[in-house]
């Protein structure tokens, strides 16, 4: 009798424990529509306040790239300070320590001061350097973030890409560029060489 009774026990809480499932899955699963509906609502709010304000002038939805130009105002060694990298000297030839953070300062302007998408890629090209995690080795590098946002108002978009020789894996010698390029058609806005020595 015990048995039956703890085998009735045992079905009456295999029945519960499962209903508790489903009811936690249909939670689960109402709780995953409704942060699918904020994710679906906010792309959309995200998408209508793009094209508002594209309509209204508040922004250009892309600039044309024949309008692009790009010049250098800093380029050679940096150093780290307050975690800001600060421009310390301007030279080409730089030395292979571990340690070593280079690169170029730019700006990019815009021909009767457009504001807009700024339809830009920046690249390092470089020697074949070991892909961290894989056995497979790269020779190009992105160099900064694609496609920046000219503000309406402003002249020119300053920015910086910076290269970082952090491990004895990075010490690699040879002709280190900095390019800034027009996407689609690759045109070359700007180009910057580093010798990189003493390997």
């Amino acid at each position: 009798m015990f048995l039956i009774g703890h085998g009735l026990l045992q079905k009456k809480g295999i029945r519960m424990a499962t209903m508790k499932r489903d009811r936690n899955r249909v939670r689960l699963r109402g709780a995953a529509r409704a942060a699918t509906r904020r994710v679906f609502g906010l792309t959309v709010m995200v998408v209508v306040f793009l094209t508002v304000c594209v309509l209204a002038g508040c922004v250009d939805a892309s600039v044309d790239p024949s309008r692009i130009s790009a010049r250098v105002v800093s380029a050679g060694v940096y150093s780290l300070r307050e975690g800001s990298p600060d421009f310390v000297e301007s030279r080409t030839n730089i030395s292979c320590e571990v340690g070593l953070l280079f690169g170029v300062g730019y700006a990019l302007e815009v021909a009767g001061g457009a504001s807009g998408v700024l339809p830009v890629q920046f690249k390092w090209i470089h020697p074949a350097i070991p892909v961290e995690g894989s056995s497979r080795v790269g020779t190009e590098t992105e160099g900064g973030v694609s496609n920046p946002v000219m503000e309406r108002g402003r002249v020119q978009l300053l920015g910086r890409s910076l290269w970082s020789i952090d491990s004895a894996n990075d010490q690699v010698p040879g002709i280190y560029r900095f390019e800034i390029r027009t996407v689609g058609d690759n045109q070359i806005l700007l180009s910057h060489d580093f010798d990189i020595g003493g390997c």
